[in-house]
C-alpha cells in the first residue's frame, strides 16, 4: 500500500493538515476549489447576511449541487459512450460479416478465375483446331481446283485434237471436192461444146426457113389457118446462173429485127 501523505492547506483562513493516500497536488486542488466556491457564495448579499454555520451549510450545499450535476453529466456521457460502444460492436460486426462475404467473393472469384483459365485454355484449343480444318479445307479445295484445271485442260487437249482431226478431214474432203470439180469441168465444157456446134450447124437452115414460113403462113393465112409460135432457147455456157427458159413468144416488128449471129428470130403472125 502507498504511505499516507500529509499536507497542509489553507480553507476560509485557516490552515488546516489534511492526511491521506492522495498525493499534495490533488489535496491543494481540493482546497482551491472549496475556496473558489467560498468566494462565489460571499459575492450574493443574502450569503453574507447569513452566520457562519448557515454560510458552510450553503456553502456545502452548492458542491453538492456540482456533484451532482456532474455526475448526471457523466451519466449521460456514459450511456452515450456505452451506446456508442454497441453501435461500434454492430459496426464491428458488419465488418466481420462483411469480411466474411468479401472471402467467400473472393473465393468465387478464384474459381471463376480458373474457369475462366480453363475455357481460355479451351479456347485456343479450339481456335487452333479450327485453323487446322480451315487449312485441310483450303488445301483440299486447292486439291478440288487442281484436279478440275487438269480435267478441263485434258477436255481442251482432246476437244483441240477433235478440232485438228476435223479441220484436217475438211482440208482432206475441200481438196477432194477440188478434184472432182477439175475432173468435172472438161466433161461440162465437152458438153457445151457439144451444145453449140449443133446450134451452129443450124444456123443455115434457120436462115433458110423465114421465107418459106412465110409463104406458107400467107397460105394458111388466106386458108384461115392458126399460126404456129416458134420459141427459140438458148443454152447457157456456164455451169451456174443459167438463163430461165422462154415460156412466152417475143413480139417483134419488121423494122426492129436485128440480125442475131444465131440467125433471124421467126415472126408466126400474118401481114395486113
Amino acid at each position: 500500500m502507498s504511505d499516507i501523505n500529509e499536507t497542509q492547506v489553507i480553507i476560509a483562513g485557516k490552515v488546516l493538515t489534511l492526511t491521506g493516500y492522495e498525493t499534495a497536488e490533488y489535496t491543494q486542488k481540493v482546497a482551491n476549489y472549496i475556496n473558489k466556491k467560498l468566494d462565489e457564495c460571499k459575492a450574493t448579499a443574502s450569503f453574507r447576511s447569513q452566520n457562519k454555520e448557515t454560510q458552510m451549510l450553503l456553502v456545502a450545499l452548492n458542491i453538492a449541487d456540482d456533484y451532482m450535476k456532474i455526475h448526471e453529466r457523466n451519466a449521460e456521457v456514459e450511456s452515450l459512450i456505452k451506446d456508442k460502444d454497441k453501435e461500434i460492436y454492430n459496426l464491428k460486426h458488419d465488418i466481420v460479416t462483411t469480411q466474411s462475404r468479401l472471402d467467400k467473393a473472393d473465393e468465387q472469384v478464384r474459381t471463376l478465375q480458373d474457369k475462366m483459365a480453363e475455357s481460355s485454355k479451351k479456347l485456343i484449343q479450339l481456335d487452333a483446331k479450327l485453323r487446322s480444318k480451315e487449312k485441310e479445307a483450303k488445301s483440299e479445295s486447292k486439291n478440288a481446283d487442281e484436279k478440275k484445271a487438269e480435267k478441263s485442260s485434258s477436255k481442251r487437249s482432246a476437244s483441240a485434237a477433235v478440232s485438228e482431226d476435223e479441220k484436217s478431214a475438211s482440208s482432206v474432203k475441200a481438196s477432194e471436192e477440188k478434184k472432182n470439180e477439175t475432173v468435172a469441168k472438161p466433161a461440162e465444157d465437152k458438153k457445151t461444146e457439144a451444145a453449140v456446134k449443133p446450134a451452129e450447124d443450124k444456123k443455115p437452115e434457120t436462115s433458110a426457113k423465114p421465107a418459106e414460113e412465110d409463104k406458107s403462113g400467107s397460105d394458111e393465112g388466106s386458108s384461115d389457118s392458126k399460126p404456129t409460135h416458134f420459141v427459140y432457147k438458148q443454152e447457157s455456157l456456164f455451169k451456174y446462173d443459167a438463163p430461165k427458159p422462154v415460156t412466152e413468144p417475143r413480139l417483134v416488128k419488121d423494122g426492129d429485127r436485128k440480125p442475131d449471129n444465131r440467125g433471124p428470130v421467126p415472126f408466126p403472125f400474118n401481114k395486113k
